[in-house]
């Protein structure tokens, strides 16, 4: 498992294109429009869920000085 500690997402009219960071590491992903939407709503609803056991998410910060717990 790789802790992703960054991520950028752009789009075309045929595809979203996904990089996601993991310290030095970067991973590129091409997903069709219709994989994307069903990704987009499984990731809502499991954030919905986090946020009711565990509170609110602040992203306030998400870009900087977060450090894997993998490493730490």
């Amino acid at each position: 498992m790789l802790f992703c500690n960054g991520a950028q997402i752009n789009f075309g009219k045929h595809q979203f294109v996904i990089a996601l960071r993991a310290g030095q590491n970067i991973s590129g992903f091409a997903l069709p429009p219709e994989l994307m939407k069903s990704i987009v709503e499984i990731w809502s609803e499991k954030v919905k869920e986090y946020e009711t056991q565990f509170g609110k998410i602040d992203t306030a910060g998400t870009e900087t000085g977060i450090q894997s717990p993998y490493t730490a």
